[in-house]
């Protein structure tokens, strides 16, 4: 397995991980995936194995203060649990450590614990509960790693 910057010839895998993965429909995966793709201060990382697309990660991050975010990440069912999302995480610290990134942020949903045990697990810290954050009564949990 290999973690590497997005390329658009795997557009599809990446577009299956966002569709498939984390449930969001195709116009909208297909919007994100495009401007973390050509934006100035976002990347999009894939973890790949051969051709197929095992995971995804978005990251993007603000110049004033030098702090980033990881805005999507997700892995195929059938690559969860083999290091695939520390694998990702740890390209995004990689490249946040280059460009001086300070702090890198992640939220997920209060429900999603095992979200919440994988960003620990991987060094985040807890930051602060996000009342209504996705939508009212769905509270956001913040974490932050310091790079």
């Amino acid at each position: 397995m290999e973690v590497i910057e997005y390329n658009p010839k795997y557009k599809e895998g990446a577009l299956k991980i966002y569709t498939e993965v984390l449930g969001i429909d195709l116009e909208t995966s297909e919007k994100d995936l495009e401007h973390h793709s050509k934006s100035e201060t976002s990347k999009v990382f894939i973890a790949k194995e051969d051709d197929n697309i095992l995971g995804l990660v978005t990251f993007y991050w603000q110049k004033w203060n030098m702090t980033g975010h990881i805005g999507v990440i997700g892995v195929s069912p059938s690559a969860q649990g083999k290091g695939v999302g520390k694998a990702l995480c740890n390209k995004v610290f990689q490249f946040a450590k280059n460009i001086k990134i300070r702090k890198v942020y992640v939220d997920t949903s209060i429900e999603n614990i095992n979200a919440q045990i994988f960003y620990i697990k991987t060094g985040f810290k807890f930051e602060h509960i996000m009342k209504d954050y996705y939508k009212e009564g769905e509270d956001g949990v913040m974490f932050s790693i310091k790079i």
